[in-house]
């Protein structure tokens, strides 16, 4: 019926699995027949070896595709048999740690479990009624002897199947448990948890019989601890909570303790206690109570004031940290206050200006969500009703408290998690029906504004950099909070503060600012209410200190654009807001022109912010080539936003009247809009609602712009506004003005910027060239080589080379778009250009040379790509040698970088005799540049590591020769730079010197090179970190390179450190973050052991370790046992656990799949079989010791050392823990932990 598993191949696998699933969701595979005849195939259909099979697949497809054959059913109740249950678990044995969304599938699984077992039970207890009512009524027939027969083995079988549900019920709790080990992957944590989770939730009742046991709850107690990830400690949390409490002995430290520390040295507080973590627990365990049912306890409301209490004090210990002006950097040992003299403090302790703040603003995150749960969830004592956990005065002080954090906070992680808090609290007093804390928002929103005048006093403290820090965090929150029904008013919150925030963006001086402020804020607002109140705090303003009133009307404006940038970007509020989008592009255009930089930058990122608002999120990551998603027409967009219509046209024509040389900032940003219009498809000429043609008119003459930029802008705009019946005409328009432009005496400036315009409409709308008449480019080309000719010494005429260089550009859109178009002055214009080339002394020297040489390198290559151009013979050389020749000695490193990534295809068109002088002058240059080749350009560098690759790559072309020239090269020249760290970082280069080891090898077979270079070039290439980090197109040659080394490196004494580093590097590769290296490290394991399939990375390990023990440990057990050794210990190099002050966020090391303590035991399992046939007190070979003391930067005698000498010796290098709480709290306990256990087992030996 099908072919035998092992000759299936992964196409036929995911088809078979296909149509079984599809069959099975018919129900065509659960009838009675089927589900009758299990034994030796599931279903009579499948061999249990291809279910096997697909379990361990590398497809992730085939994988999933099985568990779901086995899971998904037609009925929701249908039983599972006992193989079934095992496939299940052998998915998850093999699949734990695979990032794949197979917990779904698993939910299924259990589900239908629950369902299933259900109903056995309603049949079990069925059977015994039954059976009970048989004997009640006492009859001995021989029918119901059948009966009560049949019903003892159904009984019987239903057992059965429920002792097989109980067991698969334990042994999946036990694979999960057992998964939790401290190095586990954190996607091998995360679905362990989730399955515990899922099991918690739908299987409790269910199996509540079966108890956790005490290392299965010390091991989820433990993941708690030492996970680094919140959503898993949340999941650990969930299922611990649930476990009987006798299991667990958890000590909880009183938070007071820790308060009183943090006020005398915040130092120790950081070492000994940790403030949020605390917090932490306080907030978990309070999500889990019902808080508007324990109003009426006082233990309740006593508890809660003393944690609201204890959270103002630790905000004020943390604020001297978090409300520093620059946070990041902030050295705790600067401030005295922080008191770390302190005699007690311990002089080995590092405290570093990051562990201070990361101490210091997660106290206020937790503070804040703290204060955020309770204004959702806690009841709150009102004048109608005393039964409440919260008073009016503690919601008016958290209120207060919220407020000046997020006023005085300037460290960003800190303030966005108060916003969480401050929203959640304005939520509930937005909806409170009581007056007074209702009215608190509205009061607090008008403070914060007049506070940003500098005329309120106790604002002074308010960060005008750092895009205003909380402020606009503190009015987002509470506009976007309030219900909706408020906003339906013209004079609502939302409203009011818009308008205000507008006319305060516009304020120009600070004169009679009071009397401006009073009619911007109570005209027709809904603050007026405010006004009698404020009058007596401003008038007496004077009373204050003078460090209270600070009068500076840039740190107003910038100030109310920070807040209006934060309102429009916030989602929430999109719908209100854009009714007031053009004015805040007028506020942004206007303050672009500002003196002052605060104003500049915050009117860009209002700008910024509004651009993203009109058009949408940006979907590329081309921000000039944008999809219409990111556009709009011109007609839509000025019937949306009217105002902006004339204001635009204005600017325009004002910048175009003003003095060539001035440059107005705004129209900058005015293009930069202009930029994402267009012409509808469906456009009528007759429409001029938004006056086209004018803008045409005006985008087309801001080229005149003395800013490069602006000029490139203004083309960019022009062309979306043109159509096909338009574009020809203002073609020809810009011809006939740039052919007249040495009469009219145009700005270079203005011709740079027509030019352009050229260019992008060529382009973009490559259509105008059938518009074109060859005529009219003959006469614009014939008309403007003054360009080309202005550039050189012998002639009077003026030119520029980056106008030249667009000119060349322009040359080369027309060739490309039409061969025929410039024929008439092709010929000509290649002589001038080759001769700009290959002269060194006929230009000119000025600005934007090289970019003109690159531009004519590039029309030069197009020619010669679509004719014979290079082979034409001139003085019996060729014009590719004549023009290579001198570009590859030219200095500028552009053009040499151009020229040496071009030059290999043009060697190709060559004829033979012509491609070899060519490629040996190449070659012969490069040497020359070999010495102070680490002096260029690194792009330039790689460019010739290219070069000098693809010549080893050409098998037929390039001689014997060159290539031991080119080997020559890199190992006895590059690679003696390359020992001081020059090339070694560099892909291409080590691409290079893989393939030239490669080369050695393999055609030039010279041993005496080969052998000197070994150990060096293989420790170099044979280096994990750049091959994982290889672009998809270097990946196949590098592969091909290490299989070509693994196929020539025979093991003798000289190849030893070759052979451990091979090995070495392919075992990390398997276990490399990137999947996609993942794969093609197996695939190379394979090629070395062809008789192999490719699996999953399971599978791979034991196949890895299965073959590393044929090819090398059965030959040479002491090379063996000593990479087995240091494989266990330090396989990517990590066995450092100490923290200096530059490691306290960079320490916590999480892989996708390598997980070192398993390693470590895969590895020692191979070491006992080893030492079962080799004695480990032999001595090792010298360069074997040396390669271990390299790798576990030890120091170990290379002569007499025997392995057990090594592993005794090495037993002084893990730390030693005693799992105290001290320990497990030390940030490095993790590392510590797994460098005991990697080595435990060894220490038997």
């Amino acid at each position: 019926m099908m072919r035998e598993s092992k000759n299936m191949n992964e196409s036929e696998l995911r088809a078979l699995l296909s149509n079984l699933r599809m069959s099975k969701q018919k129900g065509e595979l659960d009838t009675d027949e089927k589900l009758a005849q299990q034994t030796v195939k599931w279903r009579n259909t499948l061999e249990y070896s291809v279910l096997e099979t697909c379990a361990k697949h590398h497809s992730e497809e085939c994988r999933l595709g099985m568990l779901a054959l086995l899971v998904e059913s037609k009925k929701s109740t249908l039983r599972f048999s006992c193989k079934e249950l095992d496939m299940i678990l052998l998915f998850l044995k093999y699949n734990l740690c695979e990032k794949m969304e197979y917990v779904p599938l698993i939910k299924k699984a259990l589900k239908r479990l629950k369902d299933s077992l259900a109903v056995m039970q309603r049949q079990l207890a069925q059977e015994i009624k039954m059976r009970n009512h048989c004997k009640e009524q006492d009859i001995t027939s021989e029918a119901y002897e059948n009966a009560l027969a049949l019903s003892y083995q159904t009984s019987e079988q239903i057992e059965r199947d429920v002792k097989d549900y109980i067991t698969f019920f334990v042994n999946l709790r036990e694979i999960c448990v057992s998964n939790l080990y401290p190095d586990a992957t954190y996607t091998r944590r995360r679905s362990s948890l989730q399955i515990l989770l899922l099991m918690q939730d739908l299987l409790y009742n269910e199996f509540k019989d079966v108890e956790w046991k005490i290392y299965q709850a010390n091991t989820i107690m433990q993941c708690l601890l030492l996970d680094t990830y919140e959503p898993n400690k949340e999941m650990a949390y969930q299922i611990i909570k649930t476990m009987n409490p006798t299991l667990l002995q958890i000590t909880a430290f009183i938070l007071q303790e820790a308060l009183n520390l943090a006020k005398k040295n915040i130092g120790m507080a950081i070492i000994n206690n940790s403030l949020y973590g605390h917090l932490f627990c306080i907030r978990s365990l309070l999500s889990d109570c019902n808080l508007r049912d324990v109003g009426m306890s006082k233990p309740w409301q006593n508890a809660i004031a003393d944690i609201i209490l204890l959270c103002f004090e630790l905000n004020h210990t943390v604020s001297v940290i978090v409300n520093n002006s620059s946070p990041e950097g902030h050295l705790p040992m600067d401030l005295e206050m922080l008191n770390f003299n302190d005699v007690s403090f311990p002089e080995k302790e590092i405290i570093t200006p990051q562990m201070v703040l990361l101490c210091s603003w997660r106290t206020v995150k937790e503070v804040s969500q703290l204060f955020g749960l309770l204004a959702t969830k806690a009841s709150i004592q009102t004048a109608e009703s005393q039964n409440g956990l919260l008073t009016e005065k503690q919601i008016e002080h958290i209120m207060k408290h919220l407020v000046s954090l997020l006023c005085e906070t300037k460290h960003r992680g800190a303030f966005e998690q108060v916003y969480v808090g401050f929203h959640q609290l304005c939520m509930r007093l937005w909806r409170s029906t009581n007056k007074t804390l209702n009215a608190l928002p509205t009061h607090w929103l008008h403070n914060i504004l007049i506070g940003i005048t500098g005329l309120m006093p106790g604002y002074s403290k308010l960060c005008a950099t750092r895009r205003s820090a909380g402020v606009p965090f503190m009015i987002q929150a509470v506009l976007s909070s309030e219900p909706k029904i408020h906003n339906n008013s013209e004079i609502s919150t939302f409203h009011s503060v818009m308008k205000i925030l507008l006319q305060f963006s516009q304020l120009e001086n600070t004169i009679n600012l009071w009397q401006k402020v009073k009619h911007i804020m109570y005209k027709d607002t809904i603050f007026s209410k405010y006004e009698h109140l404020t009058e007596p705090l401003i008038e007496n303003r004077n009373d204050y200190d003078c460090t209270e009133i600070k009068l500076d009307v840039t740190e107003i404006k910038t100030h109310s654009m920070n807040i209006l940038r934060a309102l429009f970007r916030h989602s929430q509020l999109g719908d209100m807001v854009k009714n007031y989008i053009a004015d805040g592009l007028i506020v942004a255009f206007r303050n672009y022109e500002s003196k002052t930089w605060a104003e500049c930058n915050a009117a860009t990122l209002l700008f910024s912010a509004l651009i993203i608002r009109i058009f949408g999120v940006q979907r590329t990551k081309d921000h000039v080539n944008l999809t219409t998603d990111n556009k709009m027409t011109g007609r839509i967009f000025f019937e949306r936003y009217p105002n902006l219509l004339p204001f635009i046209l204005n600017e325009l024509r004002t910048f175009i009247s003003i003095n060539d040389n001035v440059i107005k900032s705004n129209v900058q940003a005015i293009l930069l809009l202009l930029s994402r219009l267009y012409i509808s498809y469906h456009f009528d000429s007759t429409d001029v609602t938004w006056k086209i043609n004018e803008f045409v008119n005006l985008i087309s003459q801001c080229a005149k712009s003395p800013v490069y930029e602006t000029r490139k802008l203004v083309a960019r705009a022009l062309v979306p506004l043109l159509t096909e019946a338009t574009v020809h005409n203002i073609v020809k328009k810009l011809f006939l003005i740039l052919c007249t432009a040495r009469d009219t005496r145009i700005s270079m400036n203005l011709t740079h910027g027509y030019l352009l315009q050229i260019l992008e409409i060529l382009t973009r709308l490559p259509s105008v060239h059938v518009q074109l008449s060859i005529s009219d480019v003959t006469n614009f080309l014939s008309s403007t080589d003054w360009i080309l000719k202005g550039l050189e010494k012998r002639t009077n005429m003026f030119s520029c080379f980056l106008v030249a260089s667009v000119y060349v550009d322009i040359i080369r859109e027309l060739y490309n778009l039409n061969k025929n178009m410039i024929e008439n002055c092709k010929d000509d214009i290649l002589y001038i250009l080759q001769e700009h080339l290959i002269k060194k002394v006929l230009l000119r020297q000025g600005a934007g040379e090289q970019i003109y040489k690159v531009s004519v390198i590039k029309f030069i290559l197009c020619v010669g790509k679509n004719s014979n151009f290079f082979q034409t013979v001139h003085n019996e050389q060729s014009k590719a040698f004549i023009i290579y020749s001198r570009l590859l000695i030219m200095p500028e490193a552009e053009i040499q970088s151009i020229t040496w990534t071009t030059v290999f295809e043009v060697l190709k068109k060559e004829s033979n005799q012509s491609r070899e002088l060519l490629r040996s002058y190449a070659i012969c240059v490069a040497i020359d540049f070999a010495k102070n080749l680490y002096k260029y350009n690194p792009k330039l560098q790689d460019a010739i590591f290219d070069f000098l690759y693809n010549s080893l790559m050409d098998i037929n072309e390039c001689c014997l020769s060159d290539k031991r020239k080119i080997c020559n090269l890199v190992l006895r020249e590059l690679h003696q730079h390359s020992a001081s760290n020059i090339y070694s970082q560099r892909v291409n280069y080590l691409r290079l010197l893989g393939k030239c080891m490669m080369t050695l090898l393999h055609e030039l077979q010279d041993e005496q090179l080969a052998i000197k270079h070994t150990e060096t070039v293989y420790r170099t290439v044979c280096d994990n970190n750049w091959i994982s980090s290889l672009r998809m197109d270097f990946r196949s040659s590098i592969f091909d390179i290490l299989y070509g080394l693994f196929e020539k490196t025979n093991i003798s004494i000289e190849y030893y450190n070759p052979i451990l580093d091979l090995w070495t590097v392919l075992l990390q590769l398997l276990l490399d973050d990137n999947a996609d290296i993942r794969h093609e490290a197996s695939k190379l394991l394979c090629r070395i052991k062809p008789c192999n399939e490719l699996r999953c990375i399971q599978e791979t390990l034991s196949i890895f370790f299965q073959i590393f023990g044929e090819m090398v440990a059965d030959k040479h057990p002491e090379i063996a046992i000593s990479a087995l050794f240091c494989w266990s210990i330090s396989l990517f190099g990590d066995t450092d656990y100490e923290m200096d002050e530059t490691d306290v966020f960079n320490k916590c090391r999480n892989y996708d799949v390598f997980e070192p303590v398993r390693i470590s035991y895969l590895c020692f399992d191979l070491v006992k079989l080893i030492i079962q046939k080799y004695s480990i007190n032999r001595p090792l070979p010298s360069n074997v010791v040396r390669w271990i003391n390299y790798h576990l930067d030890s120091n170990f005698h290379t002569m007499f050392s025997s392995f057990r000498g090594i592993v005794r010796d090495y037993r002084c290098e893990p730390p030693s823990l005693q799992n105290k709480l001290e320990d497990i709290l030390d940030p490095t306990y993790k590392d510590k932990l797994l460098q005991i256990l990697t080595y435990e087992k060894y220490r038997s030996l």
